[in-house]
């Protein structure tokens, strides 16, 4: 959960850890491997009259924060699940997950991803150059027109046909 506030207070953090502490019996390691499937249902029914869970992960307040994860903890122990604590990241303003940063104004890329792209060396065979637009590609969405930006790299990927041109450097930078 994401917090539109940028610091915690010292009596926020507190807060935190009190409820954290509450809860140790979800934050438990396992012992064993959780039991088979066949043997127990492993849905967590959702209360009458209610649809899936689909909030943006971001509370209003710090009071809104610390009630939704009592209530997810509260889920979480009712149905003997546990979570790894060393995981979980909690009061945040923002997170970094799957290489994207997650806050309350969206999706971004994660700047370490972008600076690996940045200082990317030369492919000098296809092997290299299919690394290089596999990189890219996970992030195509947030660059407008990459189809057509990365057509010359493309093309270096057909049978016999790689050889480095002013325009792959161009489409390459």
């Amino acid at each position: 959960m994401v917090l539109q506030k940028a610091e915690k207070s010292v009596e926020q953090q507190q807060q935190l850890q009190q409820l954290l502490e509450s809860f140790d019996d979800v934050f438990q390691d396992l012992k064993s491997l959780p039991p088979s499937r066949g043997q127990f249902d492993h849905r967590i029914p959702l209360k009458q009259g209610t649809n899936d869970i689909n909030l943006r992960p971001y509370s209003p307040c710090w009071q809104s924060h610390l009630s939704h994860l009592e209530d997810v903890l509260g889920v979480l122990r009712q149905h003997r699940l546990v979570a790894k604590k060393s995981k979980c990241e909690f009061g945040t303003t923002e997170l970094e997950y799957l290489g994207h940063i997650i806050s309350q104004e969206g999706v971004a890329m994660d700047p370490a991803k972008v600076s690996t792209i940045q200082q990317w060396p030369i492919p000098k065979n296809i092997k290299e150059l299919r690394g290089f637009l596999g990189l890219t590609g996970y992030y195509r969405r947030f660059v407008k027109d990459y189809g057509s930006i990365t057509k010359p790299l493309t093309q270096l990927l057909k049978k016999d046909s790689f050889c480095w041109s002013g325009t792959a450097q161009q489409a390459f930078e």
